[in-house]
């Protein structure tokens, strides 16, 4: 058990080696998307720690009044994404943005601090977030794309596979969309591997990325099935989901192999999260989905199309919260999800 996660010290107090130094110390630049502990994730604590006292990042979130909180704009530029560069990278030494309350680019890599790591870990650099990653991506080109993919849009910013600009849905002071960070609990698997393939073609060698569970309603561009509709297994807006995240996989796969990356030469590595879990009605339960034979899909000799889709009744969770719905700071659904990247996440 990790020693935050405990009500009391236990021993060792101490955690896991950091998993992306023995490919930085073999010369490998490495990404994070949504991944857990390796880039930062409460705007109210890392970027004040990482970027260091009185620094513009400090300042922005000290002069964020009116979002005091959450932060929102201060989560989309700098939470949720991250590259550890190998040391001596071009690509962390080069890097440059213009930074808060400035009007010139400058240098917005920091150094990659791990002082317990063992054997040391020194002279190692690292960026962090969507405002400083994006620019070395290809954010700043208008309608950008690679091998027919689209990169970004026509305001020059960074969209998923299928060309929706990525955005944190509350950036923009929590009053709407802003180019940035989309939140841990809603990127999609279009948003994901967008950020992976960008990557992957901007010199960084090893990304590791995380996306959202089918199971939970992630408000994707189009699906109108999933309006407003509880979270659930076997559920049209599942099905649909579903097959939205095999197009972007497909789009992801023709991408990197027209670039030359396959299985041939990569690696691929697909696991859950968590042991991840889906809170569905099950059978037994007080709630069980209609009509009784759905299934949601089956199995047709290589491909899964919908078969009987499974209906269930909108419920709150007694004594949790209320349901506020889609895109309030909680709703119904598999799980327990706060607005994303934030201090109660």
């Amino acid at each position: 058990m990790p020693p935050a996660t405990s009500a009391t010290p236990i021993s060792p107090t101490t955690v896991t080696p950091a998993p992306w130094v023995p490919y930085t110390r073999a010369g490998c630049n490495v990404g994070e998307v949504a991944t857990a502990n390796q880039e930062l994730e409460n705007a109210n604590y890392d970027i004040g720690k990482v970027f260091g006292e009185n620094s513009p990042e400090e300042q922005q979130v000290l002069n964020d009044t009116e979002d005091s909180y959450y932060l929102d704009p201060e989560v989309a530029d700098y939470i949720g994404l991250g590259i550890h560069c190998a040391r001596g990278s071009a690509l962390c030494a080069n890097a440059e943005a213009v930074k808060y309350g400035q009007t010139t680019p400058s240098h917005t890599a920091v150094p990659d601090l791990l002082p317990a790591e063992p054997g040391g870990y020194n002279g190692y650099q690292a960026l962090f977030g969507y405002k400083y990653i994006a620019p070395e991506l290809g954010e700043g080109t208008a309608n950008l794309a690679h091998d027919g993919v689209p990169v970004t849009d026509s305001a020059g910013y960074l969209t998923d596979l299928f060309g929706n600009e990525i955005d944190d849905p509350y950036g923009n002071e929590g009053n709407g969309p802003a180019p940035g960070f989309p939140g841990y609990g809603s990127i999609n698997a279009a948003q994901s591997l967008a950020f992976a393939a960008d990557m992957l073609e901007n010199n960084v060698q090893v990304v590791n990325i995380y996306m959202a569970d089918l199971h939970g309603n992630e408000d994707i561009p189009g699906l109108t099935a999933c309006a407003d509709a509880p979270d659930a297994l076997g559920s049209q807006c599942y099905l649909d989901q579903a097959a939205y995240y095999n197009q972007a996989f497909g789009v992801f796969s023709q991408r990197l192999a027209a670039g030359g990356i396959t299985p041939k030469n990569t690696l691929f590595v697909i696991s859950s999260d968590e042991g991840d879990h889906e809170a569905g009605a099950n059978v037994g339960r007080a709630i069980q989905p209609t009509p009784a034979n759905c299934d949601g899909a089956t199995v047709s000799g290589s491909t899964v199309p919908d078969d009987v889709p499974c209906t269930y009744r909108v419920r709150h969770r007694t004594g949790v919260l209320p349901d506020r719905g889609p895109g309030s700071g909680y709703e119904h659904g598999a799980q327990l999800r706060a607005r994303p990247g934030r201090a109660d996440s």
